[in-house]
C-alpha cells in the first residue's frame, strides 16, 4: 500500500462525512471558524500556500470581526513550518490539548 493510496482512502473518508455548504453558510462558517485545508503531496511547492495566506490576511484585514488567524502544524513537519516562518507567521507558545470520541483518528500513518 503507498502512502498515496492510504492518503486517498483517509480523504475520501473524511469527504464522505462532510456536509456540501451553500455560498451564505460556506461565508457564515468561515467568519465564525476554522476551515481545514488539505494539500496533496503532488500539489506541494506550488505557492498554494502562499496565494492562501494573502488572501487570508486581505480578507482578515478588511473585517473589524477578525483579530487574526491561527494554524496548527505537526511537531516534526519543519518544512511546512519553514513556508509559515517565511509567509510572516510566528510560532506561539501554546500547546494542544483535545479528547477524540473511542476510535476516531484525524492522521493514520502509511502502513
Amino acid at each position: 500500500m503507498t502512502v498515496d493510496s492510504s492518503l486517498d482512502r483517509l480523504l475520501q473518508r473524511a469527504r464522505a462525512s462532510l456536509t456540501r455548504l451553500n455560498p451564505v453558510d460556506a461565508h457564515e462558517a468561515v467568519k465564525n471558524g476554522a476551515v481545514l485545508i488539505d494539500t496533496r503531496p503532488e500539489f506541494r511547492r506550488r505557492g498554494v500556500y502562499r496565494r492562501l495566506y494573502r488572501y487570508l490576511q486581505e480578507r482578515a484585514a478588511q473585517d473589524p470581526g477578525v483579530c487574526g488567524f491561527r494554524l496548527y502544524v505537526e511537531r516534526d513537519n519543519s518544512r511546512a513550518q519553514a513556508t509559515y516562518r517565511a509567509a510572516g507567521m510566528e510560532q506561539t507558545h501554546y500547546i494542544l490539548f483535545e479528547e477524540l470520541k473511542a476510535g476516531v483518528r484525524f492522521y493514520e500513518p502509511a502502513k
